[in-house]
């Protein structure tokens, strides 16, 4: 590639200009060429259009030390960082399920919230419960599905919890005043389904 670069012929006034052509190689010669023109380091010209490059980190690697503390990893992080580093895919899946369990639980409150006109306390509740889980966009993430068409599979089943709340909400209290606390009531049921189930394909699997 050549491109012309304008320099003078002599020194003075009035003197012609001429075009010189410069050869710049293909890899890196315009950054080069830039350099040289400009007078700036080659890292800063090459900083200008490439920026720094980054290490390139598993998704695991950018939680934080509360977050690994929530689903048991930033012991064993703190202990024995060779096994950490060799379960990385281990400790997503375990955050990814963790998240998936709180927004199952927020959205249910949502609903709950939606249906017994008390939208501004649910909101409230789900942002405690965002700080206490370490998960910022939960809130986000629980008004983002509700506005969709489809819903996600768990929020599916967070309407079940929710509807279970909602009917014994209904049983001992018309006004639905404690609908919050009964969300709670079912949810720890459906986690408790949820293991039961869990803990026979496991034994489906073994035997």
């Amino acid at each position: 590639m050549k491109v012309s670069c304008t320099v003078w012929s002599r020194g003075k006034d009035g003197d012609n200009i001429k075009f010189l052509p410069i050869a710049i190689k293909e890899s890196g010669g315009v950054l080069q060429f830039e350099s040289l023109l400009t007078g700036k380091p080659f890292t800063e010209v090459k900083q200008k259009y490439f920026g720094h490059k980054r290490k390139k980190y598993h998704p695991a690697e950018l939680l934080s030390p509360k977050q690994l503390e929530l689903i048991d990893w930033a012991e064993i992080k703190r202990n024995d960082f060779e096994e950490y580093k060799q379960s990385l895919e281990e400790i997503m899946t375990e955050w990814n399920a963790h998240v998936r369990e709180q927004r199952i639980l927020a959205f249910a409150k949502l609903l709950i919230g939606l249906e017994s006109m008390k939208y501004q306390l649910v909101v409230e509740n789900i942002q405690n419960q965002s700080e206490e889980t370490q998960i910022p966009s939960l809130l986000n993430d629980v008004l983002t599905m509700y506005s969709c068409r489809r819903w996600e599979d768990w929020a599916l089943e967070a309407r079940i919890i929710a509807g279970e709340a909602y009917r014994t909400a209904k049983l001992e209290n018309n006004q639905m005043a404690n609908a919050l606390i009964y969300v709670l009531f079912s949810f720890q049921h459906y986690k408790q389904y949820k293991h039961s189930i869990d803990s026979k394909n496991s034994l489906i699997k073994v035997g």
